[in-house]
């Protein structure tokens, strides 16, 4: 199998109700994913797309990874095929070739996580606008303040100073 070198950008994330439930009085809790559970890493040598699922991975159904462009479905697996612990999915994402997908990951009662991505050819840098970069910034910062906030408050109640 060929190997995919090139990086891949996480697009949009969506939780949506494919089907509709048979049952209404069986109404169940649907936590959404969001930006926050998804994850890519790029080593030299390897890549793997990380999702930290919202619910135990044992309560979810298939996964499916489909080509935009075709909608052919590259690849489909119970979800516990990439499962990593109770919540956590790594996927290897070494094999899948450039283009632009959806992954789908099956719920109950007709409940679906949707992750758009789009895989690089390998030497493909992203492009980052300035107002991403500076968003990013506000992020860092922000969560900055608050590990700063929560260390002195920490101090402040045990009286410990560093």
């Amino acid at each position: 199998m060929t190997p995919y070198f090139g990086i891949i950008l996480i697009g949009s994330i969506n939780n949506i109700q494919a089907v509709a439930a048979f049952d209404e009085s069986a109404k169940i809790i649907f936590n959404p994913l969001s930006d926050d559970n998804v994850r890519f890493v790029h080593y030299p040598d390897c890549q793997q797309l990380i999702i930290w699922l919202t619910h135990p991975g044992i309560a979810y159904g298939n996964l499916r990874l489909k080509n935009n462009t075709t909608g052919i479905i590259a690849e489909e697996c119970p979800v516990q095929e990439k499962l990593s612990g109770s919540i956590q999915l790594l996927w290897d994402t070494l094999l899948i070739a450039t283009g632009s997908y959806t992954i789908e990951i099956d719920y109950k009662d007709g409940w679906q996580h949707t992750i758009e991505i789009e895989k690089l050819a390998e030497g493909i840098a992203p492009v980052v606008k300035e107002t991403e970069l500076l968003q990013g910034r506000k992020k860092i910062k922000k969560v900055n303040q608050i590990y700063i906030e929560m260390v002195l408050e920490i101090s402040w109640k045990t009286r410990t100073w560093f």
